[in-house]
């Protein structure tokens, strides 16, 4: 099992870069293949966790949407979340489903389906690996919300 921060990751949610009740969109795509290359294992394995859009206090998710731009070659879940929750935003997404598919949190099944407030810095929106090793294809997760507070 191994942590990594994705690499086309540049803090898209500097205190510095927002306001006080400043709407925000940060957009990352996750390409399996440069996962596969940058650990030099087998692809990104069960159990591995990659760190996608860094939070900070004030921060209020109300969305996160995730779609698919190319398909894995092969069968595989991953749940997006947090460290408190792994899958607080989607449970089980399938990387593998049709190109374009978009998922959503869904009330009822997904813990921050109704938004989620970070009350303390240094937290991330993470992709967990469920089942089985994913060595290709893409998806774009994509985050949205609002700043509460900006804190020094």
């Amino acid at each position: 099992m191994a942590t990594t921060t994705h690499t086309s990751i540049t803090d898209p949610l500097s205190p510095m870069m927002f306001l006080k009740n400043e709407k925000f969109c940060a957009e990352v795509t996750v390409n399996f293949c440069d996962l596969y290359e940058s650990s030099n294992a087998v692809g990104a394995s069960i159990g591995d966790v990659v760190q996608l859009v860094p939070t900070m206090k004030g921060l209020l998710v109300t969305d996160v949407f995730t779609r698919i731009d190319v398909p894995t070659g092969n069968t595989g879940h991953v749940d997006i979340g947090d460290v408190s929750d792994a899958n607080g935003y989607n449970n089980a997404m399938e990387p593998s489903a049709a190109a374009n598919a978009m998922e959503k949190s869904l009330e009822g099944t997904d813990a921050y389906a109704i938004g989620r407030l970070y009350t303390s810095n240094d937290l991330t929106i993470n992709m967990s690996i469920l089942t089985s090793t994913i060595v290709s294809g893409t998806f774009t997760i994509i985050v949205e919300g609002v700043v509460l507070e900006t804190y020094a």
